[in-house]
C-alpha cells in the first residue's frame, strides 16, 4: 500500500504510516511505502518497520539521483512513474508540437 500524497508534510504522514504498520502487524498487508519525490520524506520514514517502497518520478524534472540514493541506502523498492518526462524526451514532440 502506498501513501499517494507527494507533498504531505512528514509530521502529518507519520500517523498514516503508523496505522499502516499496525495493519501490517495484524497481518493485513505485507509492506507499505510512499509515492513522493522528496528525498527528505523518504529518509524520515525509511527505517520504519514495514516501510519498503518508494514510488517516484524518473525524469529530468526531479532530483532522481538524490531520491535513488535514499532508496538504495535503505534497501527499498523503487517504483518509477512518469519516465522520460511524460514523453517530452521520447521524440514524440518537436518544435512544431503544441503541448496542452
Amino acid at each position: 500500500m502506498l501513501l499517494h500524497l507527494n507533498t504531505l508534510p512528514v509530521d502529518v504522514a507519520a500517523p498514516v504510516f503508523e496505522a499502516m504498520e499496525n495493519a501490517r502487524q495484524a497481518g493485513k498487508k505485507r509492506a507499505f511505502g510512499w509515492s513522493t519525490d522528496y528525498p527528505s520524506s523518504v529518509a524520515t520514514m525509511a527505517d520504519m518497520d514495514g516501510f519498503a517502497a518508494v514510488e517516484h518520478a524518473m525524469n529530468v524534472f526531479v532530483d532522481v539521483p538524490a531520491i535513488q540514493k535514499k532508496v538504495c541506502d535503505h534497501d527499498l523498492v523503487a517504483l518509477t512513474r512518469s519516465p522520460q518526462a511524460m514523453g517530452l524526451l521520447a521524440g514524440k514532440c518537436d518544435a512544431a508540437s503544441e503541448i496542452p
